[in-house]
C-alpha cells in the first residue's frame, strides 16, 4: 500500500501528538481553527488545558486527512496493490488454507454483524470498519489463490478446480442418493450456481453481498468463472443425455438369445438365465432355497402363469437342482423362506443377467441395496 493511503486511527494520532515538543504544538495554535473535541472527551472526567489542546490539534489533523481522502474505501485499491498485499498475507499464513479460511470467516462475521466490532473511540469507527473490509478482500483473494493451488473445492473455486473435483462430488452424491443420476446432480449444481448472485454465507446462516465489497477485477473474475462452470455443466448434461439415448437404442435392438429347453417353465431365455445365476450363488442345494425364487419370479412374470409351485418343484427335481428323488411329501413340506440374503442373491442375479445380455430387467419386488 502507498504511504498516502495509510489508514490512521484516532488513538494513533493522539499518541503521535505526545511526541511533539510543546514549541511545535504552540507554534500552530494561532492558525488552528476551532474544532469540536467533545467526541474525544469522556463524560465526568476533567481535562487540563494541555490535554484539550492536544485533542483539538488531533481533531484538526483528522479533518485534514479526511479532506485529502487519506482514509479511502477498500474498493479504491488498485489491482497491483491487492495482488501484492494478498501475496504478503499468503506468505504470512504459510500458505495454510485452513488458517486463511478461518480468518476470512472472522472478517465475514464482523461485516455481517457490525455490532461485534470493537471501537475504542467514537471517531475511530470508520477507520476500523474500513480496515476490516480491506482485510476481508485480501483474505477472500488469498482463498481464491490457495484453493486453486491446492485443488480445493468451494463455491467460488476456479473453473479448473471445479472440473477436477466434479467426478468425485458426483460419485459422493449418487452414493448418498442411490436413485439419482448424473442429470439430477447437474440440475442441482446449475440451480446452486445460478441463484448464488455473489453471496458468501457465514455459518450463522447470514450472507454478505460480495458486490458491495470486492473490487471490480475480482468481481469480473468470479463472473467469468460462474459462466464457465455453467457452460461445463451444459456440456456434461449433453454428453449424459447422448449416452442415455444410445443405451436405450441398444436395448431396443432385437436380441438373439440362445435356445433353451425350458420354455414350458420360463417366459424367455433371460428369465431362465436369472434363475441360473441365482442358483449359482447357493451353497446348499436344499429344496428350501427355491421357495423364494419361485415366488419372486412369479411376481416378476418370469414364469408362465400356469406354472404352480408343485410344477416348479417337480422341474427342480427333474433337472437335478436338488440331489434327491422327488417325493410329493417334499412338496407338502416345501419351506417358506424369505430372508434378506435371498433378496440379495436375486438382485445380484438380475444385475449380472442385465450385464451379460445387455438388457434392462427390472424387478417389481422391493429389493435391498447391495452396493455396500
Amino acid at each position: 500500500m502507498s504511504d498516502k493511503k495509510r489508514i490512521y486511527t484516532a488513538k494513533e494520532l493522539i499518541d503521535a501528538i505526545d511526541a511533539f515538543d510543546d514549541e511545535t504544538v504552540h507554534s500552530n495554535e494561532e492558525s488552528e481553527p476551532t474544532t469540536d473535541i467533545s467526541k474525544f472527551m469522556v463524560e465526568g472526567l476533567e481535562y487540563t488545558e494541555e490535554e484539550k489542546r492536544k485533542m483539538e490539534f488531533t481533531q484538526k489533523l483528522m479533518m485534514q486527512k479526511e479532506n485529502e481522502e487519506s482514509i479511502i474505501s477498500h474498493m479504491d485499491y488498485t489491482y497491483d496493490e491487492i495482488k501484492d498485499s494478498t501475496k504478503e498475507i499468503i506468505n504470512l499464513q504459510l500458505h495454510d488454507l485452513e488458517i486463511i479460511d478461518r480468518i476470512l470467516n472472522e472478517k465475514l462475521e464482523k461485516l455481517i454483524e457490525p455490532s461485534k466490532i470493537t471501537v475504542l473511540y467514537d471517531n475511530d469507527e470508520t477507520s476500523i470498519v474500513n480496515q476490516i473490509q480491506l482485510d476481508f478482500v485480501l483474505y477472500f483473494n488469498a482463498k481464491l489463490i490457495i484453493s486453486a493451488q491446492k485443488n480445493h473445492y468451494w463455491e467460488f473455486c476456479a473453473i479448473d478446480t471445479y472440473k477436477n473435483t466434479f467426478n468425485q462430488r458426483l460419485a459422493d452424491f449418487i452414493r448418498i442418493h442411490q436413485s439419482a443420476t448424473e442429470a439430477d446432480f447437474i440440475q442441482m449444481e446449475e440451480e446452486c450456481i445460478g441463484r448464488n448472485n455473489f453471496e458468501l454465507k457465514h455459518k450463522n446462516g447470514k450472507a454478505l453481498q460480495l458486490q458491495n465489497y470486492l473490487p471490480e477485477h475480482i468481481q469480473t473474475e468470479l463472473s467469468i468463472s460462474k459462466k464457465r462452470k455453467l457452460d461445463f455443466l451444459d456440456e456434461r448434461l449433453a454428453i449424459f443425455k447422448e449416452a442415455e439415448k444410445a443405451k436405450k437404442a441398444k436395448l431396443a435392438e432385437p436380441k438373439n438369445f440362445p435356445d433353451f429347453d425350458h420354455e414350458d417353465i420360463f417366459t424367455d431365455y433371460p428369465s431362465f438365465r436369472v434363475f441360473e445365476l441365482y442358483d449359482d450363488q447357493l451353497n446348499k442345494k436344499g429344496v428350501g432355497n427355491y421357495d423364494f425364487i419361485f415366488n419372486a419370479m412369479k411376481k416378476d412374470g418370469f414364469l408362465h402363469p400356469i406354472v404352480t409351485d408343485l410344477t416348479f418343484l417337480e422341474w427342480i427335481y427333474d433337472n437335478d437342482y436338488v440331489g434327491e428323488v422327488f417325493d410329493e411329501n417334499s412338496f407338502k413340506n416345501f419351506p417358506k423362506i424369505n430372508t434378506p440374503m435371498h433378496h440379495k442373491r436375486y438382485k445380484n442375479a438380475i444385475l449380472k443377467c442385465n450385464s451379460e445380455l445387455n438388457i434392462n430387467i427390472v424387478s417389481k419386488i422391493d429389493l435391498p441395496n447391495t452396493s455396500k
